[in-house]
């Protein structure tokens, strides 16, 4: 069974629903359409890195619920979008 990552400042706690609708981690913090994953530890610690916020980069294991997507606007197959995590 293949791990997925989400990194963030987020602190979420065990069980936490990540999920669309909420203000994005990134740029103009627009409302998400997805949540963003990888199967890799460094684009998660990359997608951290990012992220907005003042609190501390986070990686966090991420179970799928639903159905996922690969995003086309990336160049690795390594990450897509899901419509929600847990």
């Amino acid at each position: 069974m293949t791990e997925y990552y989400h990194g963030t400042k987020a602190d979420l706690k065990r069980g936490d629903l990540i999920a669309p609708g909420y203000a994005s981690n990134y740029g103009s913090r627009k409302k998400a359409a997805f949540v963003y994953l990888s199967a890799t530890l460094e684009a998660a610690i990359w997608g951290a890195e990012l992220a907005q916020g003042e609190g501390r980069e986070r990686i966090y294991v991420v179970e799928l619920v639903g159905s996922f997507e690969d995003d086309p606007n990336l160049t690795t197959t390594d990450i897509c979008a899901l419509d929600h995590a847990l």
